[in-house]
């Protein structure tokens, strides 16, 4: 994307406008490499759909109400929010990887490894050991991946920069299989969600 607007600019094609996932770009003030494209104003494309009504929508769609009742009255709080704050721990871990050149493997995870059904909380070093085992990278140590996450929240509290749209969909769907929802898994796929 960024190769083919700069070539496009700089043959003098006008109108020409690209639109990036930011990732944590706008976290560490790092602007396109070009005039011609733009960042997402959060984190990608997906977490600016959720922050809108999308997410009133899904809820409706997917949701059981009286779960969704029972649920709130036992926990309290937004439900985005809550979403947003536990998919805010797998973001941070993915940002100091990032930073610290971990590599770790934080696509495709299975939310159920590390994340309680009843609260719905990710229990964060479980998190870290489903990370590193996804990603074949068990020589590093736990208390330094989890002191790697703390170091990244204190950085920002920004979650909307923070929470990748695909982790906030796949929360969703295992909220709507097991605690919001009687969804089936087929039924409530990433794509589909999307």
């Amino acid at each position: 994307l960024f190769a083919a607007c700069e070539i496009l600019h700089n043959e003098g094609y006008k109108g020409i406008l690209g639109i990036a996932d930011a990732d944590f770009d706008n976290l560490e003030g790092i602007s396109p490499p070009t005039i011609s494209v733009l960042y997402t104003d959060f984190h990608d494309a997906e977490c600016m759909m959720v922050k809108g009504l999308a997410f009133e929508r899904v809820l409706t769609q997917f949701g059981s109400l009286e779960k969704l009742k029972k649920w709130q009255s036992a926990f309290g709080g937004d439900l985005r929010e809550h979403v947003l704050l536990q998919c805010s721990n797998i973001g941070y871990l993915l940002w100091y990887s990032k930073t610290k050149s971990l590599e770790l493997v934080l696509r495709n995870l299975e939310i159920d490894a590390f994340t309680d059904r009843d609260t719905l909380k990710v229990d964060l070093a479980k998190l870290v050991r489903h990370a590193k085992n996804k990603s074949s990278k068990h020589g590093l140590l736990d208390s330094e991946l989890l002191k790697g996450i703390e170091e990244r929240r204190n950085h920002s509290k920004d979650y909307w920069q923070i929470v990748r749209g695909h982790d906030f969909l796949d929360f969703l769907g295992y909220a709507f299989r097991f605690t919001w929802g009687t969804e089936q898994c087929l039924d409530i796929t990433h794509d589909r969600l999307a």
